[in-house]
């Protein structure tokens, strides 16, 4: 039986669930809740701890936070919690009539589908053919003494885990030979956790970039000649000449120049040495002459400059500085130190190299105009400087291959709470207690009753083969208790045929519907159970089938029933023999939950199972809005939730008349409600003679013009003085608003007391 709900968090608007000890759960536990107050997520929740489906629970998250979802609820003396998406602790057995049932064995939108029949024969079969169930129940019997030894070794097992683990997975550990270091190594990574401000703070190992050699550019200068100059000095002056008409001006002039003697024009014999377009060529080719040497200078100043020795040095240097740091971070990560052992052959490497370009160098300095510098010695001062490169590059992926192992360290530190290392530290505690002498025997117990618990369950298996020769009879006797109780709802439509079939992967119920004689079919088809029945006569067929199974289930004392609002869509008639079954339930079932958002038809209940003989004990809560219009559980009273605004009112005002109401601000509330007393009570005493809706003063206005004519009003006309006078006082605050609610406070309590004794004396001697 369910007795308290310690906390419920992250489910819809069962947001922050704390009723503890203020609402305890009884025999039979009725439940107020408005609609929208979290009633059927509070069903789901029974719903997943009996089935263990996280996934009843995933889907009803609280929409407008991230709390993950969470519960614990207490059966009895067992615990059953809910946390990280999965139950643990006691499973208790339930029946429980929502959506959810209604969807899974009985229909779904407008048709029954085969899923929804097969689910029904399950349901029946387990609440009929009691007879024919001795041999299963005789197995079932052998089985649960499995169970229970079963369940004594879990137990044990459940206590040395302690929740970090499940039983099955402590039982599955494998023996790890070096379980010792490994828990020395989480208690490690435990304390590092704990500092990893610090941690972070720590520098990382820098990697040293080589400068980019421009070999290919270098020979490219050494391979220019002569005749590239004079190509280069060409192209210039025809840029600078393509101001001239014509479409090849530089072409123009070039033949000019092959046409004219020496020195001189071939058309007038002018001179020519002085004259500034035929100076040009020789102008530009010493423009181009001086920009090669230049050339030659700059690469060949660049290249030498990056081969220097100091080059290797500064590896050599940079690798004491990341040593230094390298070594730092071995007390969380196993790195090794940088080797310089390629050191030697990067410098040989780099002199050779060096004295390579000096050469070419001096050869091209010394005939600028001439081409030096073969592929071949391209070749090989490419493979000098690939070989350094070499050893820069494998230095600098040793670093970067070091500093993804400390970035994925402190990852790993960022993503782990204290709490998950201490996790990871007890699961390593319990495979180090998994193989100690007195483990190991307790789970060779437990294989014992597994093999026991697995013969037994064979067994049951047989007689429920035996079973099923006699399901035919078993469903037609279903049949009628469902017919029974349709015809005790008044309804005007039976279910006919009941049988049972293997077409699907499960044995299925077929049945038919006959309304007024006509065939209805369960999906397709005229008439249809999609339009043929209303949604009364709907959810009165799929509580017609959960009552006759229900009521028929022989171990229906050991079970728990839930019940979320079962009298929608229902007239007079259903809603009375709904209470009726809803009594024979309670009187036989372990518990009976019952929610609903009508506190008349909760108050009925209760009044009915309180009129039986030996009445079980019974509490009344409330599904109540609580901070940010969240749900909690509180004590509820549905006399109070069911009394009319008079009678509140009358409470009130006789409350603090009669001093058992003293608070301030219960007093000032019975001031507000002086005046509405005083109008209730004079509607009802003339109904019909007072027009509805009319208030206090226009009421004894009505009572005034009554004075010497035949209606009942007229015997309360000599009173009108005293309805004036108590009507004056109670309109200074008979609105609850904020004003008249401050009025009401600083009003004096002996005022408000003694004009609630002339109210209440007028509606007594009346």
């Amino acid at each position: 039986m369910l007795t308290k709900v310690l906390g419920i968090g992250g489910l819809g608007l069962l947001h922050d669930v704390k009723c503890g000890a203020r609402a305890s759960f009884t025999k039979v536990t009725l439940i107020y809740g408005e609609n929208g107050r979290g009633k059927s997520t509070f069903t789901t929740l029974l719903r997943s701890c009996a089935n263990r489906d996280s996934d009843l629970l995933e889907d009803r998250v609280t929409i407008d936070d991230e709390v993950t979802p969470s519960a614990r609820l207490m059966f009895g003396s067992a615990e059953s919690s809910y946390q990280d998406s999965k139950w643990s602790g006691y499973t208790p057995e339930t029946l429980i009539y929502d959506g959810n049932f209604v969807n899974e064995n009985v229909y779904s939108g407008s048709e029954i589908t085969s899923s929804q029949r097969a689910n029904l024969l399950d349901f029946a079969l387990g609440a009929s053919a009691v007879n024919a169930r001795v041999a299963e129940q005789k197995a079932k019997r052998a089985e649960e003494t499995a169970t229970e030894a079963v369940r004594t070794i879990r137990r044990q097992l459940e206590y040395l885990v302690s929740g970090v683990m499940e039983v099955p997975q402590f039982r599955a550990l494998s023996e790890d030979p070096d379980i010792d270091s490994k828990i020395a190594e989480a208690e490690r990574h435990k304390a590092a956790v704990m500092r990893i401000s610090g941690i972070k703070k720590q520098p990382i190992p820098q990697a040293l970039d080589l400068p980019a050699l421009p070999l290919e550019n270098f020979f490219r200068v050494l391979g220019e000649n002569l005749e590239s100059v004079h190509a280069k000095a060409a192209a210039q002056v025809s840029e600078h000449l393509s101001h001239l008409n014509g479409t090849d001006p530089a072409r123009w002039v070039q033949e000019g120049l092959t046409l004219s003697p020496a020195g001189s024009c071939p058309f007038c014999g002018q001179d020519t040495d002085e004259l500034e377009l035929v100076q040009m060529y020789r102008f530009y080719f010493d423009h181009a002459y001086a920009e090669l040497r230049r050339a030659v200078d700059e690469t060949s100043t660049e290249v030498l400059a990056i081969t220097q020795e100091e080059t290797i040095q500064r590896l050599s240097s940079a690798r004491a500085r990341n040593n230094e740091i390298i070594r730092q971070w071995t007390e969380f990560v196993p790195l090794e130190p940088l080797q310089g052992d390629r050191d030697e052959l990067a410098s040989v490497s780099i002199e050779n190299l060096r004295d390579m370009l000096e050469s070419l160098t001096a050869r091209k300095s010394s005939a600028i105009t001439e081409a030096c510098g073969s592929d071949t010695e391209l070749e090989e001062a490419s493979r000098l400087w690939d070989r350094i490169k070499s050893v820069f590059e494998d230095e600098k992926a040793i670093i970067l291959g070091y500093n993804r192992t400390i970035s994925d360290y402190v990852d790993s530190l960022e993503t782990t709470t204290v709490e998950r290392s201490e996790d990871e530290l007890q699961r390593l505690r319990l495979v180090k207690l998994r193989h100690t002498d007195e483990v190991k025997k307790l789970i060779s117990d437990a294989n014992d009753a597994d093999e026991k618990l697995k013969n037994a369950e064979k067994a049951k298996k047989d007689a429920r083969e035996t079973l099923s020769t006699v399901m035919r009879n078993t469903l037609t006797t279903f049949r009628s208790s469902i017919n029974r109780h349709l015809d005790q709802f008044n309804a005007e439509f039976r279910i006919d045929e009941f049988s049972h079939n293997y077409r699907g992967k499960t044995p299925r119920i077929e049945y038919q519907i006959k309304l007024r004689g006509k065939s209805i079919e369960l999906s397709g088809g005229r008439p249809t159970f999609a339009t043929a029945l209303s949604q009364g006569d709907k959810s009165t067929m799929a509580f017609a089938f959960f009552a006759a199974s229900t009521l028929a289930d022989p171990r229906l004392s050991e079970k728990i029933v839930v019940i979320d609002d079962p009298m929608s869509s229902l007239d007079s008639v259903r809603r009375e023999h709904t209470v009726e079954v809803l009594v024979e339930i309670a009187k036989s079932a372990g518990q009976l939950i019952l929610l609903a958002h009508d506190e008349h038809f909760l108050r009925g209940m209760r009044d009915k199972i309180a009129r039986t003989d030996n009445p079980p004990q019974m509490t009344e809560l409330e599904l109540r809005a609580v901070e940010s219009r969240y749900s909690d559980f509180q004590i509820a009273n549905l006399d109070e939730l069911c009394q009319s605004r008079y009678l509140s009112d009358y409470k009130k005002v006789s409350g603090v008349v009669n001093g058992t109401i003293n608070d301030r601000e219960g007093v000032a509330l019975a001031a507000l409600c002086l005046r509405s007393l005083l109008e209730g009570y004079l509607h009802r005493k003339y109904p019909g003679e007072i027009p509805s809706g009319i208030t206090l003063g226009k009421a004894i206005d009505c009572i005034k013009k009554a004075e010497g004519t035949d209606s009942p009003c007229s015997q309360m006309a000599h009173r009108v003085d005293d309805l004036q006078h108590m009507n004056a006082y109670a309109s200074k605050f008979h609105h609850n608003t904020q004003p008249d609610m401050e009025a009401a406070r600083r009003e004096s309590q002996v005022a408000i007391i003694r004009n609630g004794e002339k109210i209440l004396d007028f509606i007594h001697s009346a």
